[in-house]
């Protein structure tokens, strides 16, 4: 199981990568599903920034690559909301 610790330092590194060097919060997070790795399957794990205004929506997503089905299901495993911490911010 990949736990929801790393999922959310997954979700603000995301935010980070895509906004710049800005803080950010989660808020909304959301377990769709379980995100299960292990040595046994082989899995692409893709996370998506969707910027919206001062902040934005993340997800995580996954889908086995092992075997020839190539057209294999996206999964969700997770989503929040990415929302500029303003509280550290001494002009506001």
């Amino acid at each position: 199981m990949f736990p929801r610790r790393l999922r959310s330092k997954w979700h603000l590194a995301a935010a980070a990568e895509t906004f710049g060097g800005e803080s950010f919060v989660l808020e909304q997070l959301s377990i769709a599903e379980p995100l299960v790795l292990d040595s046994e399957s082989e899995q692409t794990v893709a996370s998506v920034v969707t910027p919206e205004g001062a902040g934005g929506t993340f997800q995580m997503f996954s889908r086995d690559t092992a075997g020839s089905d190539a057209a294999a299901r996206w999964r969700l495993h997770a989503s929040s909301a990415i929302v500029q911490d303003s509280i550290g911010d001494v002009s506001k």
